[in-house]
């Protein structure tokens, strides 16, 4: 007795595939083929042969009117991936090289540039601080004190009667570079459109 493939009934029970089934050349109802979200014509199908469906191109200015409502001129596209948005949406592009971006406001204007990488600081810059000159007195003279981390040594000066005036200059510290005036960031490939 030769095989007879099974069909699987809705109750999980296994029946012999009819023998129609066995030799059918094509379905017993026809049905229609179709594609949704893209100009095509829908074909019949029965199963005694392939179909093809044809399918119309995007229409271009459909591809424009995407590019001028997801990236109008003025827009940024960026991305770890070196692709020049040129290629894939059109348009003419600018590249951005070494450049943050920062929410235009009320601090800084749309379109505005500025900052700087590395920075020194004025002495307008500096936190407020005091240097320290320690003054002594012995007697009629006054001994002070002229560094700020008390190592250098000191000074004497001779006064008349407890009284004294000693101008004493403190040492410079620190080294005077400019520092890193950079946040933590990424670096990605940026284009602003132009055009």
């Amino acid at each position: 007795m030769a095989y007879r493939p099974k069909i699987k009934n809705a109750n999980g029970t296994l029946t012999d595939l009819p023998l129609e089934a066995e030799t059918s050349v094509k379905l017993k109802t026809a049905r229609t083929i179709g594609l949704s979200g893209v100009t095509a014509t829908a074909k019949s199908f029965d199963g005694s042969g392939n179909v093809t469906i044809p399918v119309t191109e995007v229409p271009v200015s459909l591809l424009t009117g995407l590019l001028e409502k997801t990236y109008p001129v003025g827009a940024i596209y960026m991305s770890t991936v070196y692709i020049s948005p040129a290629s894939i949406f059109g348009g003419t592009w600018t590249r951005l090289y070494d450049r943050f971006l920062v929410g235009g406001g009320s601090d800084y204007s749309i379109g505005s540039t500025g900052g700087e990488k590395a920075h020194k600081l004025t002495t307008t810059e500096m936190p407020a601080h005091t240097h320290f000159a320690n003054k002594y007195k012995d007697g009629s003279n006054y001994i002070v004190h002229y560094s700020s981390n008390e190592t250098t040594g000191f000074k004497t000066s001779a006064g008349s009667g407890g009284h004294g005036v000693l101008l004493a200059a403190l040492e410079n510290t620190g080294g005077g570079n400019e520092h890193n005036n950079l946040p933590p960031y990424l670096a990605v490939y940026m284009w602003k459109r132009t055009a």
